[in-house]
């Protein structure tokens, strides 16, 4: 029989002030369409447009305008 350990991967994430993160085990994300979408986004993360726009905001704020940022990239 599964235990909860077998279904669920927890961590704590000290970059995001100690929260809880919860993943599922084994979904692993790689088709082409996946791949080419994470490529569009790690260059724009990586170019410093993501993070300098919502520098300095409080974190729920700060996940919020990198998601609104993000999206731009995205479409």
């Amino acid at each position: 029989m599964a235990t909860l350990g077998d279904i669920i991967k927890v961590y704590v994430k000290p970059s995001m002030d100690g929260r809880l993160i919860i993943r599922k085990r084994g979904v692993n994300r790689l088709s082409d369409r996946v791949r080419a979408r994470n490529e569009v986004f790690s260059n724009a993360a990586h170019s410093g447009n993501l993070s300098t726009a919502c520098k300095g905001k409080p974190w729920k704020q700060f996940v919020s305008c990198l998601r609104k940022q993000g999206s731009q990239y995205l479409k």
